[in-house]
């Protein structure tokens, strides 16, 4: 699991914030940007599928564990879930760049110097998504109570006992990304969304996809 060790100070800075793909997906940058060697914790379902595949991304800047990236690509439809007024999203927290153990890369022989290859942890465990009226809750492997929030911008981190990243919350979504949102689950399987009207949000989805297909490509070509 992705462990918290600690939190920099947030200087309010998220360099883009890309919420508006379908399927449901947000992808962040935090802070100023840096040129410097990351390491990647990747969330992948139980078992493989070829269609509706969950994935998660979070990126960590090798020298001192800083939170770098999160990317949240994709879910299956039926661990996307509608939720009433009585589900309850996380608070505000303790204000902070979360910091997190980069021990998880080197107790897998991983390296963490530079000119090492990339490292990257691959974890499965389910991702279930909870969606309200405004905001959304993305529940990591099996749901535990949060003990500590750490929170930026629209995003709240949260912490179990041990703390490891359980949840990650988000608020503040537009009226039209929850209505995306909720044409994504009630689409026909195999994920595409009905093509009247939203062929263009599946043209964009799949012109995101390349692009971060290219960029995992780049970043991997980079590091090594």
């Amino acid at each position: 699991m992705l462990k918290v060790v600690a939190s920099a100070e947030y200087d309010g800075e998220i360099e883009w914030f890309s919420p508006d793909y379908t399927p449901p997906i947000f992808n962040i940058r935090v802070g100023r940007s840096r040129s410097e060697p990351t390491a990647v914790w990747r969330v992948e379902p139980p078992r493989a599928t070829l269609a509706e595949s969950s994935l998660l991304d979070v990126y960590v800047h090798r020298s001192d564990g800083s939170l770098r990236d999160i990317e949240f690509s994709g879910i299956r439809k039926d661990w996307i879930e509608f939720v009433d007024d009585d589900f309850r999203f996380l608070s505000e927290g303790v204000k902070g760049v979360p910091i997190v153990d980069t021990m998880l890369w080197e107790d897998t022989g991983q390296q963490m110097r530079k000119g090492a290859p990339w490292p990257r942890v691959i974890e499965r465990m389910p991702l279930r998504l909870f969606v309200g009226k405004d905001a959304c809750s993305l529940q990591i492997g099996e749901a535990t109570e949060s003990s500590k929030v750490v929170a930026f911008d629209r995003f709240r981190l949260g912490l179990d006992r041990d703390r490891n990243l359980g949840r990650i919350d988000v608020i503040g979504l537009s009226p039209e990304k929850i209505r995306d949102i909720r044409q994504y689950r009630e689409s026909p399987p195999g994920g595409i969304p009905p093509t009247k009207p939203g062929l263009l949000r599946l043209l964009r989805w799949e012109t995101g996809m390349l692009l971060r297909r290219l960029r995992w490509t780049w970043l991997l070509n980079r590091s090594g």
